[in-house]
């Protein structure tokens, strides 16, 4: 990125290349938007805003399809029993949400898959692929607006691998 007068898309770019660099920016920000903390508005107002732009970038933007993407991560057992209880039901995640193409890569994270289907309907349904931004290409990450919305389909408990699973639908 050139620092004098840089393009809208090369600064989307390094946005997300600073979103998967797992910097101060992607946590506090993450932070700020789950609890809806609006004191830290000045702090990452910008960077949430340019991230935000990624459905604009051309450059990024892939043709629509049917996929399914995974999430993992470890949540306390009150946040388990809140998804347990909301089968069948909608929510969002208010943050910006990593997934990934490959489920080993996803399992990574934590003891809690989200296998997540998106229709693809509109361009921006599950996110922008964004690896080839990303410090960790392997990953092959797909990466949603913060507010996607999603149907809680089912879940269930592998007591083999003591792994909660929970089926979602991006709607």
């Amino acid at each position: 990125m050139t620092v004098k007068d840089p393009s809208l898309d090369e600064i989307v770019a390094c946005c997300i290349r600073l979103y998967t660099d797992k910097t101060f920016l992607c946590y506090g920000a993450n932070k700020a938007l789950r609890k809806g903390d609006l004191s830290k508005v000045d702090t990452f107002d910008a960077y949430c805003y340019f991230l935000s732009l990624m459905n604009d970038i051309k450059s990024l933007i892939s043709k629509c399809h049917m996929q399914t993407v995974y999430r993992s991560m470890t949540l306390a057992s009150d946040e388990i029993q809140m998804y347990q209880s909301s089968v069948g039901t909608y929510k969002a995640w208010e943050k910006f949400s990593s997934t990934s193409k490959v489920r080993s890569e996803a399992e990574n994270f934590g003891p809690v898959l989200f296998i997540i289907l998106c229709f693809g309907h509109l361009r921006h349904d599950c996110g922008i692929y964004i690896s080839s931004l990303s410090k960790f290409h392997d990953e092959k990450e797909i990466l949603p607006q913060p507010g996607t919305n999603f149907r809680v389909d089912k879940m269930k408990y592998d007591e083999e691998t003591t792994r909660y699973r929970f089926y979602l639908t991006v709607v």
